[in-house]
C-alpha cells in the first residue's frame, strides 16, 4: 500500500540556489538526489524510476545516510529512549528499492 504524497514547499537561501545556478542543476534535482540517497533508492531490472528519484551511487547513499543518521535518526532515537510517553514500540522504516528488495 502506498502512502499518499505530501508536498513540502521551502524557502531556499539565495547562496544555494546561486551555488546550483554555478553548477548548472536545479535545485529539485539536487534536492530529489539528496532524499533518493537517504532513502537508498536504486533503479532495478524494471528500469528507472518513474517520479524522478534516483541515487547519485552507492558511495553517495552511504554519506548521505550516515549524515542524516548523525544528525537526526541519533535525537529521534534518545527521544523514543528517555521520553516515557512516546510509542517506544514504533519501528524504523524499511528502505526498499521500486521493485521492493531489502537495499
Amino acid at each position: 500500500m502506498s502512502r499518499a504524497k505530501r508536498k513540502v514547499t521551502l524557502q531556499l537561501p539565495d547562496e544555494f540556489l546561486e551555488l546550483c545556478d554555478y553548477d548548472m542543476i536545479s535545485p529539485e534535482r539536487v534536492m530529489q538526489g539528496f532524499i533518493a540517497d537517504i532513502c537508498g533508492f536504486t533503479s532495478g531490472p524494471s528500469g528507472p524510476r518513474t517520479d524522478g528519484y534516483h541515487s547519485n551511487g552507492y558511495a553517495d547513499r552511504d554519506r548521505a545516510r550516515a549524515y542524516y543518521e548523525r544528525l537526526h535518526a541519533c535525537q529521534a532515537q534518545w527521544i523514543r529512549n528517555n521520553v516515557p510517553h512516546l510509542d517506544t514500540q514504533k519501528q524504523a522504516p524499511v528502505i526498499r528499492s521500486q521493485d521492493s528488495q531489502v537495499q
